[in-house]
């Protein structure tokens, strides 16, 4: 991922062992798959879909966006972490 200081997602969640089934120019496929699980505002959303598709190798990778709601807490720690303040952000061992 990019670097923090572009204000880049706060966190990200890698979920190996995925088997993807699809159809793609008439054949059908069978390939094993990662899941990245994106934490960050929808204010970022733009900039990351030019990231991934920029640099994804497929051809036409999914980008499927699911709006959550965080605890207030959990929610104003991805903001600032987006945003960053001229404050600190928030120790790593309080994140969770």
């Amino acid at each position: 991922m990019p670097s923090s200081s572009r204000n880049w997602p706060p966190a990200c969640r890698v979920e190996p062992g995925l088997l993807s089934f699809y159809r793609w120019e008439g054949k059908t496929c069978e390939d094993p798959e990662v899941r990245l699980l994106v934490k960050t505002t929808q204010e970022a959303v733009p900039a990351l879909q030019a990231f991934f598709a920029e640099r994804h190798p497929y051809q036409l990778p999914q980008f499927a966006m699911t709006p959550m709601q965080a605890s207030p807490a959990y929610a104003k720690w991805v903001r600032d972490e987006v945003r960053p303040t001229s404050g600190s952000a928030a120790s790593p061992d309080r994140r969770r």
